[in-house]
């Protein structure tokens, strides 16, 4: 997690502190190259991860968290 860790505070940097990172939007990956990304809003952040991931495994795709 310490790469992600960098990311973040590279992208929170680059944002003026308006980025803020939350479950709920991930990568689509497939074989380990990122093809897109989704967004889900809602419900609590951990049930709209949940139906993120849900949503890309259906599609056949590998959610990016998961290929990490």
């Amino acid at each position: 997690q310490p790469r992600l860790d960098k990311a973040f505070t590279g992208m929170q940097t680059l944002s003026n502190g308006k980025l803020i990172p939350t479950p709920g939007g991930l990568l689509i990956q497939t074989s380990n190259k990122n093809i897109g990304a989704i967004g889900i809003s809602g419900d609590r952040s951990d049930e709209d991860e949940i139906c993120a991931v849900t949503a890309i495994e259906a599609c056949g795709l590998i959610p990016g968290h998961k290929a990490i």
